[in-house]
Order: C-alpha cells, then sequence, then structure tokens
C-alpha cells in the first residue's frame, strides 16, 4: 500500500493564496492524470485535445466540482528487473478493496480490505467471491481495452 498512496499536491491556478486549499485522501489519481490536467488549464482540452492519454483531467477535482473522477485504478507492478516475466497487476477500487494479481506463484491472486486491513495479512479471496469477481472483471477489462499483455491467472 505504501507504493500506491504517494501524495499528489496541486494547486489550481489563481488558488495558491486565495486560502482555499483543500485536503482530499480518498480520490484515486494517478500519475498518468497530470498530462490532460496540464492540458486543460493550458486550454487544449485535457483528454478531449489528446485521447490517446489513459490519464484524466484532475480539474474538476481541483476546483470542488466533483469528488472522485474514478472508482478505480489498476497498477503494474514489476517484481524484479532481473526477471521481467514476473509481473502483477493491483487493482485498487475507491471502496477501500486491493485485489492483485500476478503472472505465477503459488498465491497467484490476492483480495484485501483495506480498512480493516491496512497490512495486507489477511487474504479475502476464498471469502469474498462476488467481490473478488468483481475485480477480475474490471482487471480483465483494463488488459483487454489498454492492449496490456498482462494475463489472468
Amino acid at each position: 500500500e505504501e507504493t500506491l498512496r504517494v501524495p499528489f499536491i496541486a494547486v489550481p491556478p489563481g488558488r495558491y493564496d486565495s486560502g482555499e486549499g483543500r485536503v482530499d485522501d480518498e480520490a484515486i489519481v494517478s500519475g498518468l492524470d497530470f498530462m490532460p490536467t496540464c492540458l486543460d488549464y493550458a486550454g487544449a482540452g485535457g483528454r478531449d485535445g489528446a485521447p490517446h492519454l489513459r490519464g484524466r483531467s484532475l480539474r474538476p477535482l481541483l476546483e470542488g466540482r466533483s469528488a472522485s473522477l474514478r472508482d478505480h485504478l489498476v497498477i503494474p507492478i514489476d517484481l524484479s528487473p532481473e526477471r521481467r516475466e514476473e509481473v502483477g497487476r493491483a487493482v485498487l477500487r475507491a471502496d477501500g478493496w486491493k485485489y492483485t494479481a500476478y503472472s505465477g506463484g503459488a498465491r497467484a491472486e490476492a483480495l484485501y480490505y483495506l480498512p480493516d486491513d491496512p497490512g495486507e495479512t489477511r487474504n479475502r479471496i476464498d471469502a469474498e467471491t462476488q467481490v473478488h469477481k468483481e475485480m477480475r472483471a474490471l482487471l480483465a477489462e483494463h488488459s483487454e481495452t489498454t492492449s496490456d499483455p498482462f494475463r489472468l491467472p
């Protein structure tokens, strides 16, 4: 979780000295959102101006017009630079669930409910079959729509 919850600090134009600051530790954002946000503020249309970008403009979030931009995010996991075939993916969902899948290993999948288990010590993959099914579907859809070569175990 420490590698996924990295602070993203941004101040919209004209708001730095206004005292209108806000902290949002619930919204799921990505480094991929940086470029569409810059394009949006530059008047180039954000993602609409560059549809090949996978990120989303954070402008609605930064300006307080939206509480969230997405309900989940897929994150690549490279386990070993020496063995590039050993990779994984994590799906982080806004409701607190985190699903991970790896290209190999004895336990190729794991499911955690982070609000109750921030240390990821209780794999709930067998107990939460519906959530597991939903998370696998999100990852499969991501792989298909982004041409990600990762395949579910």
